[in-house]
């Protein structure tokens, strides 16, 4: 559901500044979770225009099967290819922004990926039409994966130089991701458009004593974001002084033995799981915590990844303890703008624990620099890509 979030409030805030926005988008997929409350803050005097689809997902969704996590399908279809599983969208795509793009006389178009094949419609409505096409990069593709040799690792990077050839402008959610797009851009700059919080959900954090430390993690855990390192990590911390805290967890567990782990480290009496909670009602309970969490694995897949729940947690003002590999985006991000500590290895993660459980003893609560919070809004974001398209414009 992360990924919703930057189109959405980018669109909004584009919106405030001027731009006459139009969202295309797919017509309701089989999915494991949906959240229409996100539409309540959407700004209603932009059009929303929904279209249909081929797609694995969009399919089911016809046949009556609502509810489906992406692997039930897309990671079936996808691995062996060189676009992922939602090329079916393409066609259909293309033609309803083509119609817009006449009717509306749109000057500029904005494509966001993943799926990495949405880059396709705005390929085409650059070789087909006068607009200015931007593509932006949420996540890289995989063209950076492990196996140089394989064909389908060289295909992607083949595609990505393509397309990007074509491209007026490219944007990528992280200053890793976006020299790594660089590289295939054919001397072009990349531009980084990070994501952000939306400062009129998250008000300015007011420190306040707590009784209890708490410590908060929000969002789906799976493989890709396995908390087990730093369980051990937290059993550990507990034991050595029986310390009393509190592991609020918000969001889904998918494919994990969560509840084994909890029972297993003697964490279980420390523990709360919500399950899945929409956006708003997420970020209150996330409000009550004093260390938020983000959980990332050294595979080299996730090397270019920025989670965008770290701008929420940044949003709320709390410091991250991040486990994630040295060297990556996250470690790259973490060196940049103090907001938190970068832990690769148990003792790491024990001893930032004991540092921040001295600093919240000592004062009642935790808070980043106002500073690095409010550089982060998505106002903010939404000022740069409005540069940015500005400046494309003037060249088109």
């Amino acid at each position: 559901m992360a990924g919703v979030q930057r189109p959405l409030n980018l669109a909004k805030y584009l919106f405030r500044l001027g731009w006459k926005v139009y969202v295309l988008t797919v017509k309701p997929i089989a999915y494991w979770q949906s959240d229409p409350t996100l539409l309540s803050d959407f700004p209603p005097g932009i059009p929303v225009f929904r279209t249909g689809s081929a797609d694995p997902a969009r399919l089911a969704y016809l046949l009556g099967l609502r509810k489906r996590r992406p692997s039930d399908f897309a990671s079936r279809l996808s691995p062996k290819s060189v676009w992922d599983s939602k090329l079916g969208f393409v066609p259909f795509a293309y033609f309803k922004a083509s119609r817009l793009v006449e009717k509306f006389s749109i000057d500029v178009v904005w494509t966001t990926s993943p799926p990495p094949s949405i880059h396709l419609v705005g390929l085409r409505l650059k070789q087909k039409r006068s607009i200015c096409w931007v593509a932006d990069f949420r996540d890289p593709w995989e063209v950076e994966a492990p196996e140089p040799n394989s064909s389908l690792w060289q295909q992607r990077q083949e595609k990505l130089k393509r397309m990007l050839a074509f491209a007026d402008g490219a944007t990528a959610v992280n200053d890793s991701l976006k020299n790594y797009l660089e590289r295939f851009a054919g001397g072009r700059n990349v531009v980084t458009i990070f994501n952000g919080y939306d400062s009129e959900i998250h008000p300015p954090a007011t420190p306040s004593k707590s009784k209890v430390f708490t410590l908060a993690y929000g969002g789906t855990l799976n493989t890709a974001h396995n908390p087990y390192l730093f369980l051990k990590a937290l059993a550990r911390w507990k034991k050595e002084a029986q310390r009393s805290f509190r592991l609020l967890l918000v969001g889904k567990v998918l494919g994990l033995p969560l509840t084994h782990w909890l029972a297993e480290l003697g964490l279980a009496e420390n523990t709360e799981v919500t399950g899945y909670l929409p956006h708003q009602e997420a970020l209150r309970q996330l409000s009550e915590a004093n260390l938020f969490l983000l959980f990332l694995p050294p595979e080299e897949k996730y090397r270019l990844n920025l989670p965008a729940k770290i701008f929420e947690y940044i949003g709320l003002g709390r410091p991250v303890l991040a486990v994630a590999p040295a060297q990556g985006a996250v470690a790259d991000f973490l060196a940049s703008f103090p907001v938190g500590c970068l832990c690769d290895t148990e003792e790491a993660i024990v001893e930032s624990l004991q540092l921040y459980h001295r600093l919240w003893e000592a004062q009642g609560f935790l808070r980043i620099p106002e500073a690095e919070r409010a550089r982060f809004g998505w106002d903010k974001e939404a000022q740069k890509l409005s540069a940015l398209l500005e400046s494309k414009l003037e060249k088109v």
